[in-house]
């Protein structure tokens, strides 16, 4: 392979953003590898005149497949993964071109930030950059992912580490979303055909389930609450796709359930597989304050203190800013002072007049503290 990185891409009807991803990667790809899989809107054409080498095949119905053509084409050393309607962001320029010259690492996960209509964004995290070879090909006709066993065989002892590299994505601000949605449904669940009791892909039903406002997926939810508090003895999850399962049943607890062993064996098995995952995190502190256990819920918004002091956590799960600022400043603050922890309270009560310095009892809990 030659030295510098490959650009892999597919795409279809893309037109009004291909030419953002593309020139966001233009100045440190050597090359641009896109599988267009039927466009009709003049996608094609815009790459290729940006520089990109586009193969055209048909639609496989397979995500995993149309990206491993893709995989099999490029010729440098490293590849990196971007869809259509993400964009590497300039602070993340010369991060990427860093890999280059490490000869230490195999893979690398990236942050995208998912941008959502009222200005804000989630984090995830995916692994979007990896050594070329034919060992790296991803699984699964939707939501598709390497699997453990791939990143074992291709690592030849090299590290796979968590980058700072960052993309932007709108995808999911569009209008077309519940046909997507739908589409994916239909994948997830012929997948589920192939590979029944995949807990990674149960867990995507789910998630889509409550999406679509589909009214079976709170019972859906339970079932594999059920399935998964079967194995809680297992010290990893099957999948970190877990936290979307965890975080929904404890966000959508009826009070008569609060405090029942079931609820107790949930959170148990929240803060024991999710520990650096902030929104199950942050779920599990909120269902404490909900039951009256002011300590744990204070273990918990202290986890949180750290992720969003460190920035040390998973994004495996949907991770708002809110929870790791205001939402967290707020609840910690509050507990702290209930608690008599003064020094946890003063501090967050400061962060929250910085953020808002009319924050409504910030400044009133304050002076009490202060007084106290």
């Amino acid at each position: 392979m030659k030295p510098g990185i490959s650009l892999a891409m597919i795409v279809r009807n893309d037109a009004s953003r291909i030419e953002r991803a593309l020139r966001s990667v233009a100045g440190v790809v050597k090359e641009m590898v896109l599988i267009d899989t039927g466009s009709t809107d003049g996608t094609q054409d815009i790459a290729r005149g940006l520089g990109a080498t586009v193969f055209e095949r048909e639609w496989p119905d397979d995500f995993s497949m149309a990206l491993n053509w893709a995989y099999e084409l490029v010729n440098y050393e490293w590849t990196f993964r971007l869809d259509s309607d993400e964009w590497l962001l300039p602070g993340s320029v010369e991060l990427l071109r860093s890999f280059e010259s490490r000869e230490d690492v195999f893979a690398a996960t990236i942050i995208r930030e998912d941008y959502t209509k009222d200005g804000r964004f989630a984090e995830t995290q995916a692994v979007r950059l990896w050594r070329t070879c034919p060992e790296m090909r991803m699984v699964g006709l939707v939501h598709e992912q390497f699997s453990r066993d791939t990143l074992e065989r291709a690592s030849k002892g090299k590290q796979y580490i968590d980058s700072a590299i960052r993309l932007g994505h709108d995808g999911y601000m569009e209008d077309a979303l519940p046909a997507k949605h739908r589409r994916n449904l239909a994948l997830v669940e012929k997948e589920l055909s192939i590979r029944p009791g995949n807990k990674y892909y149960e867990s995507e039903r789910v998630r889509i389930l409550y999406l679509l406002n589909d009214p079976s997926a709170d019972s859906e939810n339970q079932k594999l609450i059920d399935d998964l508090l079967a194995i809680r003895d297992q010290d990893v999850p099957p999948t970190t796709m877990v936290t979307g399962p965890l975080t929904l049943v404890l966000d959508r607890l009826p009070d008569r359930e609060l405090k029942t062993q079931r609820t107790s064996d949930i959170l148990q098995l929240a803060r024991g597989w999710c520990s650096r995952e902030p929104s199950v995190t942050y779920a599990a502190a909120k269902t404490y304050i909900r039951r009256g256990d002011l300590r744990s819920a204070l273990d918990a918004l202290l986890d949180l203190e750290y992720m969003s002091e460190s920035g040390d956590y998973l994004r495996s799960g949907f991770a708002h800013p809110a929870m790791l600022h205001e939402s967290l400043w707020q609840n910690l603050a509050l507990v702290a002072h209930q608690l008599g922890r003064k020094e946890i309270a003063a501090r967050n009560y400061e962060r929250l007049l910085k953020f808002d310095p009319s924050h409504p009892f910030a400044a009133d809990n304050m002076a009490m503290l202060l007084k106290g």
